[in-house]
């Protein structure tokens, strides 16, 4: 089985209007979906599409139904999805797909859980959704399971915090038997594993952030991962586009 797992879009069809501290970098980036396919083969067949958070920039429901289903058309194939810090969580029930939403694709079962919360930028996984997680994988299934959430799950894997809950979350992973576990938010890069199970971060396809010394350069280099699926192992590809200055920003000012 071959997939293609992006995230971190950010997309609207009115960043004009969206304001807030990104607004220069949202008018001046290439829409998202056009940097999509500068990274792809449009040719190349997947069996499904994973999509990890920050879909929309606060979008209307709208917005979300028109990411969807672009997707869908590209790639003719299932997609799945999970809301992100910058997303609008009712509109992305009502536009994608729920928030805790189970999708069984032949051999395999993609659990898709929320980490967006309203009130923590950093995120949060809610009690109940925890429960809902747990009790999903305590089933007796002989698929192979998937996990996608937004948030990152790793203390060690980037300088932002992780999610409210995580410590809880990953001992209910290590007590199942999911094979990998996919997350956005970073816009970076990252490959590991959480008690022998895969752990994949895919980049973004909106802007990605590094800071130099207090110097903020804000970069449009669009990034995804294409993974091929064996009885054996899990192959990932990392699939970028040259980079883009976009903005330049001195934080001591």
């Amino acid at each position: 089985m071959k997939f293609l797992h992006i995230s971190d879009l950010h997309y609207s069809n009115d960043y004009q209007n969206k304001g807030g501290s990104f607004n220069q970098v949202y008018t001046k980036m290439t829409n998202p979906l056009i940097q999509l396919k500068s990274v792809i083969n449009q040719n190349e067949k997947y069996d499904f599409i994973l999509v990890t958070g920050d879909i929309c920039e606060y979008g209307t429901v709208q917005e979300y139904k028109e990411v969807k289903s672009y997707l869908e058309k590209l790639f003719n194939c299932p997609v799945i999805g999970t809301a992100g810090n910058h997303d609008n969580i009712d509109n992305f029930e009502k536009g994608f797909n729920a928030l805790f939403y189970v999708k069984e694709v032949e051999k395999l079962k993609i659990i898709s859980f929320n980490s967006a919360d309203k009130e923590n930028d950093d995120g949060m996984i809610n009690e109940e959704t925890i429960l809902k997680l747990k009790k999903e994988l305590a089933k007796e299934t002989d698929k192979k399971i998937l996990l996608i959430t937004h948030h990152h799950l790793l203390e060690e894997q980037f300088v932002m915090k992780t999610a409210i809950n995580s410590d809880k979350v990953k001992e209910i992973i290590k007590q199942s038997n999911t094979i990998a576990i996919f997350t956005g938010h970073t816009h970076h890069f990252y490959v590991n594993s959480l008690d022998n199970k895969a752990y994949f971060t895919t980049g973004s396809l909106s802007f990605v952030v590094e800071n130099e010394n207090e110097i903020l350069n804000v970069y449009q280099q669009p990034l995804v991962n294409e993974y091929k699926l064996t009885d054996k192992a899990i192959i990932c590809r990392p699939l970028k586009h040259k980079e883009k200055l976009l903005l330049v920003s001195d934080l001591k000012v």
